[in-house]
């Protein structure tokens, strides 16, 4: 039986990339196996972005179109440009044998899709399971047009999303044990990072129209599992 948890999707390049990385771990990493491993994190937390808000924004907008939803995709897509720009200044103070522990850590989330599928690598993350079971009823009733109730839509997506940040970002970062300068900088960005994106995510919730919480429940259900 599997309990209610995040069901988080990868790019294929992800997988392919993790298992380079994994080979050349055994060995011993090079300097730029260092940067290709730091790269991989910053275009998985990116890939977060980009699934829980960035793809949510497109679908709302594609049958709603509003002027304030096109200017916060724009403001998630610098986010992201911030994101990797961060990532790039902490390779310089990370040693690769952390960068071999964080490594590990990712191989052993991630399933690699079935041989000769469309399938995408995927992992399953924590929720907590009080959160995910009254957020499946909330997602239900608002697919269904019994709830008009979206701020609670957008509160378990906040939720789900920082669920998602604890175990694929700031889980990593306490693995890699940096020192105190540059882990304090790095947790600051990345409060700084999430503070913005649930700002952005509730002022959109309070200007959407009636007809558009079906597209949110429909983008949430997509990532959050009913036991099995």
């Amino acid at each position: 039986m599997t309990a209610p948890h995040l069901l988080f999707t990868f790019e294929t390049f992800v997988s392919d990339e993790l298992d380079y990385l994994v080979a050349q771990a055994k060995t011993g990493l090079t300097d730029e196996d260092k940067k290709r491993g730091v790269a991989l994190l910053t275009e998985v937390y990116c890939g977060l972005l980009d699934m829980c808000y960035a793809q949510l924004l497109e679908k709302v907008n594609a049958k709603h179109p509003v002027k304030s939803l096109e200017e916060a995709h724009a403001i998630l897509k610098e986010i992201e440009s911030k994101s990797r720009h961060y990532m790039s200044w902490v390779t310089p103070f990370l040693a690769k044998e952390k960068v071999v522990k964080v490594i590990g850590y990712f191989d052993g989330m991630v399933t690699r899709p079935t041989t000769g599928t469309d399938e995408k690598p995927y992992a399953r993350l924590r929720i907590d399971e009080k959160v995910a079971s009254e957020g499946l009823i909330i997602l239900k009733d608002l697919l269904s047009g019994k709830s008009q109730d979206i701020e609670k839509g957008i509160e378990l997506l906040i939720k789900a999303t920082d669920a998602v940040i604890e175990q694929l970002v700031e889980e990593p970062k306490r693995v890699m044990k940096f020192n105190i300068v540059v882990d304090k900088t790095l947790g600051g960005v990345i409060a700084l990072l999430k503070g913005i994106g649930h700002g952005i995510i509730r002022k959109i919730g309070r200007q959407l129209p009636d007809d558009a919480f079906p597209t949110v429940a429909e983008h949430l259900m997509i990532f959050i599992q009913e036991e099995k």
